[in-house]
């Protein structure tokens, strides 16, 4: 069984992290609203990824 330690954000120690992966491309309106909600998660262990190109990556 593993230990799981909180860390100063809230994130627990040896969750996995989930990437969030938001393209942008003409969304610069809805940018901040996005960001905002993928923050808002209940699983905080989380990587944001913000991709200009409107390619994926």
């Amino acid at each position: 069984m593993r230990t799981m330690h909180r860390i100063e954000d809230g994130r627990m120690m040896g969750e996995h992290v989930i990437s969030i992966i938001i393209g942008i491309y003409n969304g610069e309106k809805y940018l901040p609203e996005c960001i905002r909600s993928a923050i808002e998660q209940d699983y905080k262990n989380i990587k944001i990824i913000l991709n200009p190109g409107g390619n994926s990556l």
